[in-house]
């Protein structure tokens, strides 16, 4: 997972939305300008949020969503991949 909160908010906003969440594996907190790393995520991203990039390095592919989720949604569209 990559969050691009600020550095600032890693404390009080990242660590209790991935204990939250129960998110399993790597985060990632991007410490550089915003405008600098979205096409460097995924070229068909406007920087317009939310955004969602899954990743399946078994499958060397990446699927990218300019869209909200539900948990539910999000889980099905996991699975589906």
């Amino acid at each position: 997972m990559v969050r691009t909160d600020l550095k600032s908010r890693l404390e009080k906003s990242v660590k209790p939305f991935v204990k939250n969440h129960g998110v399993a594996g790597e985060v990632y907190l991007l410490n550089e300008a915003p405008a600098s790393y979205y096409s460097r995520l995924n070229s068909k991203w406007s920087s317009a949020l939310p955004a969602t990039l899954l990743v399946n390095t078994n499958k060397k592919r990446n699927e990218f969503y300019n869209a909200d989720f539900t948990m539910e949604k999000l889980n099905s569209v996991v699975k589906a991949k």
